[in-house]
Parts: C-alpha cells; sequence; structure tokens
C-alpha cells in the first residue's frame, strides 16, 4: 500500500492556523486531509506513525520549543513532514530547524503558501469574501506577475519597472504597473497634475460595500480605476497607489483579492511597484508574483539590506522567484556587484549604469523606454527578457555597460 500524508497534526499553540486550515480545505474540497491538534505526549509515544498506515505532516508553533537547545533535542518521525511556524525571523533558530529537516511558514504569510507546503500544490484561496466574478484562472492563461522590490529607499524602483514596461509594450504585449508603494508617484511621471483615484478608490469602496454585506463586482471596479496611458502610439495601463494611511491599512484579505483579480484581466505582465519597508502587503505580493525582482544600489548597505532580506525570502520559500539588477552603477564606486551575487545566490539580470538622461526623461514625463532607439534601453530589455522571453539576440547583446 501506498502511503500518502493523510493527517495534518498540529502542535502548540494554532487555533488560528486550525481555523485557517479548515476553511481552506472545505472551501476546496481536500477532503483527504484530517486536521488534529495533539498533545506532546501523543508525539512522544509515536502513536501515531505507529499505528496508521499514512504519513503524517506536523505543524509546530515555534514556542512549542523553549531554546534551540531543545530544538535540536526534537526527534523526527522518519518519512514524515515538519513544518515549523515563525513569528519572527531568528536567524539562528531558523537555520537550526532548517538543517534537521523542517520547512518554515512565517505566521503573517498567506494561508495559501502554508497549504501549498503541505499539499505540494498551490490552490488558489478565496479568503472571507464573495465577490462576483472572482474566477479561478488556469496557470496557462495567467499573465506574468513581477513584483519590484529593495529595502532602501532611492534605488530606482519607480523608474525601473516603467521602462521595464515599456519594453513589454513596444513589443506588443498587453502591461499593467500596479503600485503599491507607501507614497505613489508612477502616475504623476507621465501627467504631473494626475488625479487618478487609482486604488484609493478602490480601497474605499472594498471597504464600504463589505462593511454594507454588499456583494461588490471588483473586476469592474479595477478596470475602472486604471488609466492608460498613449505616447507615441504605445499605450501603458497604470493603477496608481493610494494614500499612504488608506494603503497601511488595508488588510491581507484584500490585496489577496485584489492581485487574484488583477490576474483575469488579460494583461500579458503586470509590474507591481513597492515600496521599501516588509510590510505584510509586500510579503503577500511576494507570495502571489510569479518573479520578485531585488534592486540594489552600487553601494554597501544597500547591499547588506538586500543580505537581511534574502534571509527573509529563503524562510518564506521564496528565493527561487528572485533576480537581481544593479542600478545606477558606475565603476569608480569600486562596488562588487559579483561579490554580491555570490553572497545572496540570487542571479544578476542586468547592471545598469548611472545615467542622467534616465532621470531626465522621467522628469519631463516621457520616461527613456519610449524611445525606442536609444541604446540605454539595451539594459532594460535585459532585464524584461529574463522574466518574458520576446527579444532576439541582437536587441540585447550589447556590451553590458555603455556609459554617456
Amino acid at each position: 500500500m501506498n502511503k500518502q500524508y493523510k493527517y495534518v497534526l498540529l502542535l502548540g499553540e494554532l487555533e488560528i492556523i486550525r481555523l485557517s486550515l479548515n476553511s481552506y480545505f472545505n472551501e476546496n474540497n481536500l477532503m483527504e486531509y484530517t486536521i488534529k491538534k495533539i498533545e506532546k505526549s501523543e508525539y512522544d509515544n509515536k502513536l501515531l506513525a505507529k499505528e496508521q498506515e499514512c504519513l503524517n505532516v506536523f505543524v509546530l508553533n515555534a514556542l512549542f520549543f523553549k531554546n534551540i537547545s531543545e530544538l535540536k533535542r526534537f526527534e523526527l518521525i522518519p518519512d514524515n513532514k515538519y513544518i515549523l511556524v515563525v513569528d519572527q525571523m531568528n536567524s539562528e533558530f531558523i537555520k537550526t530547524a532548517q538543517i534537521k529537516g523542517f520547512d518554515v511558514f512565517y505566521i503573517k504569510s498567506s494561508i495559501d503558501t502554508l497549504v501549498y507546503k503541505i499539499t505540494n500544490s498551490y490552490i488558489p484561496y478565496r479568503e472571507n469574501f464573495k465577490y462576483k466574478n472572482i474566477e479561478q484562472v488556469p496557470l496557462e492563461e495567467r499573465g506574468k506577475i513581477i513584483t519590484i522590490y529593495s529595502p532602501k529607499g532611492g534605488t530606482g524602483k519607480t523608474t525601473l519597472g516603467i521602462n521595464m514596461a515599456m519594453q513589454y509594450v513596444q513589443k506588443g504585449l498587453k502591461t499593467l504597473v500596479v503600485d503599491f508603494s507607501q507614497y505613489s508617484f508612477i502616475a504623476s511621471v507621465f501627467d504631473k497634475t494626475s488625479k487618478t483615484a487609482g486604488l484609493s478608490s478602490v480601497l474605499t469602496e472594498i471597504e464600504k460595500e463589505h462593511e454594507n454585506g454588499k456583494e461588490l463586482n471588483i473586476k469592474a471596479l479595477l478596470v475602472e480605476h486604471i488609466k492608460r496611458y498613449e505616447i507615441d502610439k504605445m499605450n501603458l495601463d497604470i493603477l496608481s497607489g493610494a494614500q499612504p494611511l488608506k494603503i497601511d491599512k488595508v488588510s491581507a484579505d484584500i490585496i489577496r483579492q485584489i492581485i487574484r483579480v488583477l490576474r483575469q484581466l488579460e494583461y500579458d505582465v503586470i509590474i507591481i511597484d513597492t515600496s521599501s519597508e516588509l510590510c505584510i502587503r509586500n510579503i503577500i505580493a511576494f507570495e502571489l508574483s510569479d518573479s520578485i525582482l531585488l534592486i540594489s544600489n552600487p553601494d554597501v548597505f544597500s547591499g547588506l539590506a538586500l543580505i537581511q532580506v534574502k534571509e527573509i525570502l529563503n524562510t518564506l520559500g521564496l528565493v527561487n522567484k528572485c533576480k537581481l539588477i544593479i542600478n545606477n552603477y558606475e565603476e569608480a564606486l569600486e562596488f562588487s556587484y559579483l561579490d554580491l551575487e555570490s553572497e545572496l545566490q540570487i542571479p544578476i539580470i542586468a547592471v545598469i549604469p548611472n545615467n542622467n538622461e534616465i532621470q531626465y526623461c522621467s522628469n519631463v514625463g516621457k520616461p527613456i523606454g519610449f524611445n525606442k532607439k536609444n541604446k540605454i534601453n539595451t539594459h532594460f530589455r535585459k532585464a524584461a527578457h529574463a522574466f518574458v522571453p520576446i527579444f532576439s539576440e541582437n536587441e540585447i547583446k550589447n556590451k553590458p555597460f555603455i556609459f554617456f
């Protein structure tokens, strides 16, 4: 008889996890899994492993262990799966757990991620909300979602995101840029007087209808507040950001629903711009994206910040989604980006030189990505090509550094 995982066994205080998993499994008809809370004495006696002809998934609260020494002494039953739930990023504790064979789940992450770790398959979950027109989209029909992040401000995330988006637009791909940053500036790049409400209005309507207990067609709402910008007969769609206080208060559930519905809008590429704080909003965007683009300036502090972020992404199981760009590079700064790549173990896909023309074009409302003939676009094409390979070798073959 082939053994299969059957029981999800919870050790420690994990009542919220239990309720979320029960709801998730019922919603998605995962009846082959039974969730049980067990006591430490049951585990110590190994009754579950001996008496059941199945394998178990053990989900343990990190507080189950008083210290690292107790974690090291903890005995794992062979062939079973172990997931440790942590509420803070204690690097030494997490590394010890991973060496022993634990998978790790950060408690503020999406429940989707925990279910994936349990079942080894991704099943989109509709959590708490009953919106109209939220359909499950087959994987092969979904556009690519790329989330751009840097733990340090001023690295050029927004400028890079727009200019990457323009590379896709020039190739005829329907492209959307979404502003999830705390301070929203994307729309102003194209229109200095822009008063587009964007996410602010979307969030206001969602909260209003949810409080009233009404159903809301969130797809129609998002479409209404996406604005199209046309320059030189090229179209780029933008969902501008929300006001700082509003975006900071938005719930994790709403962020998940927005990203899932955006997948239904038939875009070939969706680029999400984020702010530098590692908040739950950004973590959800990481988890629901296909790829994560990390940005570093050529300075030690940017590099060190990314090294710390990498530890968190590793804990969340997201490092394999990541690629790296070095932005605003100057040889005179003697920054060893290859050392950073080696330390992070994340591939560098482009090194973009410091160039005043890039910022000038953004300042005058016509990002450099609109200019097909400008050689600096080679770098943006390389970056775009790393996620959606649509360019010919000739279009991205220029030397890696072009200084002006």
